[in-house]
């Protein structure tokens, strides 16, 4: 689960399977994250082998592995190391192996741009967002948060290798992608 922040990923994960059925690997740049990831999984799912890291993912060597997370990261990563990221993820995953990968993506139209982002600021305040709030994290994330388009996406999936690649659930300008190696 590489950018686990608080875990989510992690403990939907270990709540499918039983203690002895996987080892997850939690993965955060974040010390605030991963102490609260690891409190939470701790006291979630004490007999299930997962292991919290600190570090940022670009300098991780990735074991082998059967599935890789990658929920809302890669936006946050330079442009220029995306590929690489994904190619060390595609070198880790096992045949047969999946990449599930997720995020904000923008559009090419403009106009359809600003349509689906003004849906999600009216989804934002249906669930209790202020207006100073959703401003807030606009800003916040301003030139930090670079967004590619779908279509970005699945070439760069296929650029590294991955032959199979789909969009399996989509919500306004939010995009999750299954890859198999």
């Amino acid at each position: 689960d590489l950018g686990c922040s608080l875990g989510g990923a992690t403990m939907a994960l270990a709540g499918e399977f039983a203690a002895h059925d996987l080892q997850i690997k939690a993965v955060d740049i974040s010390p605030a994250m991963t102490s609260e990831a690891q409190k939470l999984l701790s006291d979630n799912y004490p007999k299930h082998d997962i292991e919290v890291i600190t570090t940022d993912i670009r300098n991780i060597e990735l074991e082998p592995c059967d599935m890789v997370i990658l929920n809302l990261t890669l936006q946050f990563l330079p442009a220029a190391d995306r590929v690489a990221v994904l190619e060390k993820i595609y070198a880790a995953l096992s045949e047969g192996g999946i990449l599930v990968l997720t995020e904000k993506t923008h559009a090419f139209d403009e106009q359809y741009d600003a349509w689906l982002v003004e849906r999600y600021y009216d989804f934002k305040r249906a669930n209790g967002y202020s207006e100073m709030e959703i401003s807030g994290k606009r800003n916040a994330l301003e030139n930090v948060l670079i967004t590619d388009t779908l279509d970005q996406h699945h070439e760069r999936l296929s650029k590294v290798g991955f032959a199979r690649h789909l969009t399996w659930f989509q919500f306004l300008n939010f995009a999750s992608m299954v890859a198999f190696k």
